[in-house]
């Protein structure tokens, strides 16, 4: 049997499967930073909001339930 050519900057087998399981690893570690990133600006968000809303004359519980959704940002 003829054996294929080499071909420069190809690579077979296991070490084809190496890159690649590296490459996924480098993916999954950005995803989960870019949620944990998201996760962070959420939260500073949610603080913000509850900040400014403690912060308005006349906002009690009665006022809030009737009309939550004057609330909403």
């Amino acid at each position: 049997m003829f054996s294929r050519p080499r071909v420069p900057g190809r690579l077979r087998g296991a070490a084809s499967s190496r890159v690649g399981q590296r490459a996924d690893a480098r993916a999954r570690g950005a995803r989960r930073e870019r949620r944990e990133k998201e996760r962070q600006q959420l939260a500073d968000l949610v603080g913000k909001n509850l900040t400014y809303m403690s912060q308005l004359e006349g906002l009690d519980v009665q006022l809030y339930q009737a009309r939550p959704r004057l609330f909403l940002i």
